[in-house]
């Protein structure tokens, strides 16, 4: 049984850039939920952050985030999946800070996560469900 396959990739130069939006997306999701954990640690609240409750906070919160300066909403541009992948990466993330201050977790010490910037991050996003298509009518 295959757990993954990994397959290189030869994009056109429109297949990259949509490739990096979705990434983009994916590290702004992360960053913006990450900003609302910090924001509720900080307040003194105890925030929930399984992956349910941050994808759950994430669609609720979505159109007033993802606005550019004209006050359009551009989250539509890229897959949903992207987003959550966003969102699943820093649920696991504080999960295994969590774990790691409690000494639950075998391994290294781990750090609370950070925001993750363009120019220092890995490009990166995952489909954890169906297919997508970068371009219209591109198999």
């Amino acid at each position: 049984m295959f757990e993954a396959v990994r397959v290189a990739l030869d994009p056109t130069p429109a297949q990259e850039r949509r490739f990096l939006s979705h990434a983009g997306a994916a590290r702004f999701a992360f960053n913006a939920a990450l900003a609302h954990v910090k924001e509720a640690l900080d307040t003194g609240e105890k925030p929930e952050w399984s992956f349910y409750s941050l994808r759950k906070w994430w669609n609720a919160n979505k159109d007033e985030l993802a606005v550019d300066d004209d006050g359009v909403t551009w989250w539509q541009e890229n897959s949903k999946e992207a987003y959550s992948y966003g969102v699943e990466s820093l649920a696991k993330g504080l999960s295994n800070w969590s774990k790691s201050r409690k000494g639950a977790r075998k391994g290294r010490r781990v750090g609370f996560p950070k925001f993750k910037t363009k120019g220092k991050t890995v490009p990166r996003f995952a489909y954890a469900t169906g297919s997508f298509r970068l371009i219209q009518d591109d198999p």
